[in-house]
């Protein structure tokens, strides 16, 4: 199975060279069904949807990664990819909020400020 999903992979790769990113998408999508715990392939998945307008779609998938690399005690790589969901919605309420509770796990001074998070949920409400 390990070397399908080489194999697998390595087609993205060239789907993504070749400016096929929905082609890379669906290759990428069976490799998740093939190994879940792919953190990685999350994390790719939310680039392809990016590129191809399905911020939405980003978004969700930027999460799992998120969620995946803090479980993994990746906080760092967790903080990078809250900050790429921001880039995409720089309201993104829950984002806010896990990046504060990752930086602080961390030991970081908190990198978004309580108002900021307050008036993220507010014009979420809204």
């Amino acid at each position: 199975m390990a070397s399908k999903i080489r194999k697998l992979k390595d087609s993205v790769a060239a789907q993504v060279a070749a400016g096929r990113p929905a082609r890379a998408l669906q290759l990428l999508q069976q490799i998740l069904q093939l190994d879940p715990e792919d953190v990685a392939a999350r994390q790719k998945c939310g680039d392809l949807f990016l590129k191809l307008g399905r911020k939405g779609e980003a978004i969700t998938a930027y999460r799992s990664a998120v969620e995946a690399y803090a479980a993994a005690g990746h906080q760092l790589k967790a903080i990078a990819v809250c900050k790429v969901i921001l880039q995409i919605d720089p309201g993104h309420s829950e984002t806010l909020e896990v990046l504060a509770r990752l930086a602080a796990a961390n030991g970081r001074p908190h990198p978004v400020g309580r108002r900021r998070i307050r008036y993220a949920r507010y014009t979420r409400r809204r």
